[in-house]
């Protein structure tokens, strides 16, 4: 039971620490056969889902903000 709590409060810290400008950080499983190794990759697949979907904002953004300085011919 330790283990596991200790795993958690591992994942939690590590989870913590992932922000919009650290997009491409994932949890490191412990043990990826276990259930809070399936959930740390459940996780670091919804990760990787925002980041897709942060990266598509960011280019719309910067692509919209283009055409707005470029004058209409």
């Amino acid at each position: 039971m330790r283990s596991a709590s200790t795993a958690l409060r591992r994942l939690a810290r590590q989870a913590g620490t992932i922000t919009d400008r650290t997009p491409g950080v994932r949890l490191d499983a412990p043990n990826p056969g276990d259930e809070l190794g399936r959930l740390a990759r459940a996780f670091n697949d919804l990760l990787a889902r925002l980041e897709a979907a942060l990266t598509s904002q960011r280019h719309f953004m910067a692509d919209a903000s283009h055409e707005l300085r470029t004058p209409v011919s």
